[in-house]
C-alpha cells in the first residue's frame, strides 16, 4: 500500500510519509520544487519549471540544473509524473496538503452573512488548519521568479485565512462566545497586528464579557500599533467605541459607589487613632491634588509612620474625590513588602485593580496601557527594596 504523505505548507514547510519526516530531501531548492508542483497540480513544462528556479543561467545549463534537482526528490518519485517534456504532481498518488484542504474547507461554508452553528463548526475546523503564513521562514533568495510566486500565494491564503476568522468573529459575538471570540481575536491580531476591524473586534468581545478595564487597556495597545507600524491614528469608529466603553465602565463604577455610598478604593482599616501632622497632611494633599505632580513620594527612616501619614492623607483625598473632585477611577494601596523582585511589581498592583492579563504582551506593558486611560491615586508602600531592579 502507497504511503501517504502529508505536504504542510502553513506555518513553514513539512514533509512527512505516514507520519516521519521525509530526511532523505535536504535541498532546499529541491523541496521549493516539489512545493510548486504539489501547489499547483498541472503538467508543467521543464524549460517553465528550469526558469523559475534558474532564470539567470543559459537555457541549456538551467534545465541540467532542473535534471539535478529531480534526482534529490527520487524519495518523492511516486508523487510525481515525469516526461521528457512536462513535470507534474502525481493527484492520483495518497497525499494530504494543507493548503489545498484549508480552501475548499472555506469554499465549503456558505457566504451568507450569519453564520449558523453547523457552519461555524465547519469555519473551525478549516481554520485549525492555519497554522501560520504560507512557506512561512522558508526562502530562495536566487530564484526570485519561485520568491514572487509564493509571495502571491502567501497573500492570498492570509487573505482567506484574516475573511474566514472575521466572519468567525461575528458569530462568536452575535451568539455571546466571548472567552472563544477573544482567544481567535488574538490569534488573528498576532497574524495582523495593524487590523483596526480585528481590534474593535476585541475591544467589544472583552467589553461585553464585563472585562470594560482590558477593553480600555485594549484600545491603548491598538493606537500604539497603528501610531508604530502604520503612522495613523485609531479611525473615529474605534475612538468612538473606546468612549462608549469608557462611559460603561464610569458609570458602573457610579453605579457601585452609589449602591454602597463609598468611592472605589481599598484602604486598610485603621484600629488606632491617628492625631497631629495636620501640616504635612495638607501639603501631601495639596501636592497630589496638583495635576502636574504625577509622582510623589514620602521619605523618612524606617518606623517613623510613612504608611500610616500617606493613608491618613489619602483619606482626605477619598472625601474629595467622593466630591466628584479628583481620581475618577478610585484610590488604590498596593503593599510591595512581600514582593521579591522588580519584575513582579506589575502583578502586584494588577491584584490591587482586579485587572487581569490576557494577551501576549508583557504585565508591564498591559498594565501601562490600562492606566494610560486612568484618572487614580496609586499609593505604592515599601518599594525601597526594589529600587535596584
Amino acid at each position: 500500500m502507497e504511503k501517504q504523505l502529508e505536504i504542510s505548507l502553513l506555518g513553514g514547510v513539512n514533509l512527512k510519509l505516514d507520519g516521519q519526516p521525509v530526511a532523505e530531501v535536504t535541498s532546499q531548492k529541491a523541496i521549493a520544487l516539489f512545493v510548486y508542483l504539489a501547489c499547483n497540480q498541472r503538467p508543467i513544462s521543464r524549460d517553465a519549471l528550469a526558469t523559475l528556479f534558474y532564470g539567470h543561467l543559459p537555457q541549456t545549463r538551467a534545465r541540467a540544473n532542473l535534471r539535478v534537482l529531480l534526482s534529490r526528490l527520487r524519495p518523492l518519485n511516486d508523487y510525481l509524473l515525469i516526461s521528457r517534456q512536462t513535470i507534474s504532481f502525481n493527484v492520483e498518488s495518497n497525499y494530504r496538503l494543507d493548503t489545498a484542504e484549508l480552501s475548499a474547507q472555506l469554499n465549503a461554508v456558505e457566504q451568507s452573512e450569519t453564520l449558523s452553528f453547523e457552519a461555524a463548526t465547519r469555519l473551525e475546523r478549516a481554520l485549525s488548519l492555519y497554522k501560520g503564513d504560507f512557506l512561512a521562514g522558508f526562502h530562495l533568495p536566487d530564484a526570485l521568479d519561485f520568491e514572487e510566486w509564493a509571495v502571491v500565494e502567501q497573500e492570498r491564503l492570509h487573505r482567506l485565512g484574516v475573511e474566514a476568522m472575521m466572519r468567525l468573529l461575528d458569530f462568536y459575538l452575535e451568539s455571546g462566545r466571548y472567552a472563544r471570540g477573544i482567544e481567535l481575536a488574538l490569534r488573528l491580531l498576532q497574524l495582523d497586528s495593524w487590523n483596526e476591524e480585528a481590534h474593535r473586534q476585541m475591544m467589544t468581545l472583552l467589553a461585553r464579557s464585563g472585562q470594560r478595564s482590558a477593553a480600555l487597556a485594549h484600545y491603548a495597545r491598538c493606537k500604539q500599533v497603528l501610531a508604530q507600524e502604520l503612522g495613523a491614528e485609531p479611525a473615529a469608529e474605534t475612538k468612538a467605541l473606546f468612549q462608549r466603553i469608557q462611559t460603561l465602565e464610569l458609570d458602573a463604577q457610579e453605579r457601585a459607589r452609589q449602591t454602597t455610598g463609598v468611592y472605589p478604593h481599598n484602604f486598610p482599616r485603621q484600629l488606632t487613632p491617628f492625631f497631629g501632622r495636620e501640616m504635612e497632611i495638607a501639603q501631601i494633599v495639596e501636592c497630589a491634588a496638583n495635576p502636574d505632580c504625577h509622582l510623589l513620594s514620602i521619605l523618612g527612616p524606617g518606623g517613623v509612620g510613612k504608611t500610616r501619614l500617606a493613608l491618613e492623607a489619602a483619606q482626605v483625598l477619598l472625601q474629595l474625590a467622593g466630591q466628584g473632585q479628583f481620581f475618577a477611577h478610585g484610590l488604590f494601596f498596593t503593599p510591595l513588602a512581600s514582593v521579591s523582585s522588580g519584575e513582579f511589581v506589575a502583578s502586584a498592583i494588577a491584584e490591587t485593580l482586579n485587572f487581569s492579563f490576557y494577551g501576549p504582551d508583557s504585565p508591564q506593558e498591559q498594565l501601562i496601557n490600562y492606566l494610560r486611560q486612568k484618572e487614580m491615586l496609586l499609593i505604592l508602600d515599601n518599594f525601597e527594596h526594589l529600587l535596584d531592579a
